[in-house]
């Protein structure tokens, strides 16, 4: 047999040989656990997919800066490797803080400018750390850069009804609706922008869609119950309201705080809806023990007292309501300022200010956050943050 032959033949071999042993490692990397997979990695120090699927193992079980640590080797390996990079931030936000995760995941992105899925995953985690106005940006550019995804359309649809545009944002669902119709994420934000914009009808159609075909949404009859009661009319519609709010509770110390607030609140409304002012009180009351200073629950709640004839506790709660009412408008002013001119440094600086000063310590933050996000004021915006940490820690 000729030499050629041969030596063709036994790289042949040694190729299906190669072939086969890589396809059982990548069998084995599927099914390993997280210490196999740790007591593998210091002998294949060189193997990407070994490092990210640690990097998975140790994020199912809770372990962040294990997975942040094998996510970090993976993308030094592979610096385009998108998935070791959001692994990396991912990690790193859940066990460090929001910013060192914010500066790894914009470093991949400095690098792959066009990358639509880094945009998004960038969008998210801002969104999760309360950075709206540059999660917006991001969700925009995700979705000029991959407009065939759905949750880039969703994603700017929930940050559109956080900066209280709730018209855009059903624009938005609808487009994700179309791309993904199985998912109840669109719908679940339609009917929150119909709530928004006072569509009652287009809000009880959706609420009664998530109830029938979303059974994996927990809090479908809450807004059933909602959406029934805004559009309620005669005594039947408010008795099935009411029904459906009773279904919802449940056990209500397992519903989350809000949902018991807005449950609360609702069985509320519909009695004070009717004029029913003594069996509303109990509910109102109940739901601002529970979330103090919504100014619609303040409304109606002192409204309730007038009705009822207490009127030291209903001046004492609507005087309440202006002042928060007035705060709220304070705040949307300061926010179209803002938004007619995102880089002024003084301008953000100023309203974060307005906010520590009137006890919202947490949205003073986020300002300051946003400007160290845009560079603007760097220092100062560490120092305001700084000095936040330390009043807080006063007794």
């Amino acid at each position: 047999m000729p030499l050629l032959l041969i030596a063709l033949i036994v790289v042949a071999g040694y190729g299906a040989y190669l072939w086969r042993s890589q396809h059982i490692f990548r069998q084995w990397l599927e099914t390993a656990s997280l210490e196999e997979l740790a007591a593998a990695a210091p002998d294949h120090i060189e193997e990407t997919e070994l490092f990210v699927r640690l990097g998975i193992r140790a994020r199912e079980a809770e372990q962040w800066p294990r997975a942040a640590k094998a996510f970090q080797h993976a993308a030094e390996l592979a610096p385009d490797r998108r998935e070791a990079w959001v692994g990396w931030a991912r990690s790193t936000y859940d066990f460090a803080d929001f910013r060192a995760a914010d500066v790894i995941l914009s470093d991949f992105i400095r690098r792959h400018t066009n990358d639509g899925q880094a945009f998004l995953e960038r969008a998210a985690m801002r969104r999760d750390a309360k950075q709206r106005e540059s999660a917006f940006d991001d969700a925009d550019k995700a979705t000029q850069l991959i407009p065939n995804s759905g949750e880039a359309w969703a994603l700017r649809g929930d940050l559109c009804l956080d900066a209280g545009i709730p018209g855009e944002g059903e624009n938005n669902y609808q487009k994700a609706r179309k791309l993904m119709p199985d998912s109840p994420w669109p719908h679940v934000g339609l009917y929150q922008a119909f709530i928004a914009q006072k569509k009652d009808a287009e809000a009880l159609e959706m609420a009664q869609t998530i109830n029938l075909y979303f059974k994996e949404v927990k809090e479908g009859a809450l807004y059933l119950g909602e959406a029934q009661v805004a559009s309620a009319k005669t005594p039947e519609e408010f008795d099935a309201a009411r029904k459906t709010l009773k279904e919802a509770m449940g056990n209500e110390k397992e519903l989350r705080l809000m949902d018991q607030f807005s449950v609360n609140m609702l069985f509320g409304q519909s009695y004070y809806n009717q004029q029913r002012f003594a069996e509303a009180k109990p509910y109102l009351e109940k739901a601002e023990d529970i979330v103090s200073g919504n100014p619609d629950l303040l409304f109606l709640l002192g409204r309730t007292y007038r009705a009822l004839g207490e009127t030291s506790k209903a001046d004492a709660t609507l005087t309440r309501h202006r002042e928060v009412y007035e705060n709220t408008a304070k705040i949307r002013h300061y926010q179209a300022r803002v938004k007619d001119d995102p880089t002024n440094a003084g301008l953000r600086m100023e309203f974060a200010r307005w906010y520590a000063a009137h006890g919202y310590v947490p949205a003073a933050r986020t300002q300051y956050e946003e400007m160290i996000l845009r560079g603007l004021d760097v220092d100062a915006a560490k120092k305001a943050i700084e000095e936040l940490d330390k009043n807080a820690q006063k007794p």
